[in-house]
């Protein structure tokens, strides 16, 4: 009789841990963590002129004609921008209207083949470029001139976002494995790895339970010298770091609209395969542009049929609306200041404004001067009201 209940007892533990190992990953790991509901707490709109206090159109256009075609990413350097553009990194003056590269494309000292993500130090005064295959280089912010190269250690060559951490070191995001990995989840991977200023790894968080979308767009955005990390998966959580600390995490639950977990290993061992249908599918997923002030906090996300959605929420109220692309790419936030947001407007006055179906890109053409330089790329800054 003891053998048959000492039977039981360990089915009804081998039932628990199964069932346990098998639920979506808890954000233990990050104790200051909070669930935020969207879809509750945002109103969907097609029309934003009731919602913005501020909106103007900055063309990146210097005093000769060059342009850059378009923003993957920006920082405010006080009163100059610097700017990720195809693989680059310009700053830009808009009132002396200079573009000016950092480094040059190539394979030499302080050259790159692509800058895959940037940050600034701000200690230093210095700029840290990302780049391919597993280096960051860094230049001097304001001469632009390069400084040195730093290997990050590992045996890790799919690096997409870079942010500084605390004594000169970096966060670096890795969304999956590398070498020729399925995004088997068998083996533990953290994401994140924490190098010091040497490229030696200090630490690393941020353990992979789910596949991770990466390459579509940039996961780390900042705002006001902070910094966000929004990884590939809706099921890991979206990191705030201040000061080279990472203070706060958010994990953002659109109910029954959000991407099952393990959805991308649903059919197939390598979840590669999945990606047409999961951006088909009526789920949200791939969060980006997060920001997090003392008065709102913002965030893209894509939906069904790779629909592109921002959302907006205030202290007390929040709207969400669909960025509609015809010709070009989504308008996509790239950067955030002093309560302004950055959108990357890159057909700024290519259709009448009777053509136009995106809200926000119909705010501006309403309440802004249409712009003299349509083949150039434009940052819309935007000032929403309070909600």
């Amino acid at each position: 009789m003891i053998r048959i209940r000492l039977f039981w007892a360990f089915v009804i533990l081998l039932m628990i841990f199964v069932t346990g190992s098998c639920q979506k990953p808890s954000s233990a790991a990050y104790p200051n963590t909070t669930t935020c509901f969207p879809l509750e707490t945002t109103d969907e709109q097609a029309d934003l002129s009731a919602f913005i206090d501020s909106i103007q159109l900055i063309p990146l256009i210097d005093e000769n004609g060059q342009a850059l075609p378009d923003i993957d990413k920006i920082i405010l350097n006080q009163d100059t921008f610097l700017i990720l553009s195809r693989g680059a990194l310009f700053s830009f003056d808009p009132e002396r209207k200079q573009i000016k590269q950092f480094g040059a494309f190539g394979r030499g000292p302080g050259e790159y083949t692509s800058i895959v993500d940037f940050c600034v130090n701000r200690q230093s005064n210095c700029v840290d470029c990302l780049v391919f295959p597993h280096a960051v280089l860094q230049y001097d912010i304001n001469t632009h001139r390069f400084i040195k190269q730093i290997d990050l250690s590992g045996d890790y060559i799919n690096p997409a976002a870079i942010i500084p951490s605390a004594e000169d070191g970096y966060y670096v995001y890795y969304a999956n494995p590398a070498k020729y990995d399925k995004a088997s989840l068998e083996e533990p991977f953290y994401c994140v790895k924490r190098y010091d200023k040497q490229g030696g790894i200090v630490d690393e968080t941020m353990l992979r339970t789910d596949f991770h979308i990466a390459g579509l767009i940039k996961p780390s955005f900042c705002f006001d010298s902070n910094y966000s990390l929004s990884p590939g998966s809706v099921h890991s959580p979206s990191l705030i770091i201040r000061n080279g600390k990472i203070e706060e995490a958010y994990l953002f639950d659109f109910g029954s609209k959000t991407l099952p977990y393990r959805y991308a290993y649903k059919t197939d061992d390598d979840p590669w395969n999945s990606i047409a249908d999961i951006f088909k599918q009526d789920y949200y997923k791939l969060l980006s542009s997060f920001v997090k002030t003392e008065h709102f906090l913002f965030f893209s996300a894509f939906g069904a049929n790779s629909q592109f959605w921002n959302f907006y929420i205030g202290e007390k109220a929040g709207i969400r609306w669909q960025s509609v692309p015809i010709t070009s790419s989504p308008m996509k936030a790239v950067g955030a200041a002093d309560g302004f947001i950055y959108f990357c407007y890159d057909d700024c006055g290519l259709r009448p404004l009777e053509e136009e179906k995106d809200p926000l890109k119909l705010a501006a053409l309403m309440r802004s001067r249409v712009s003299e330089y349509p083949e150039a790329a434009h940052l819309l800054k935007v000032k929403f009201k309070a909600l």
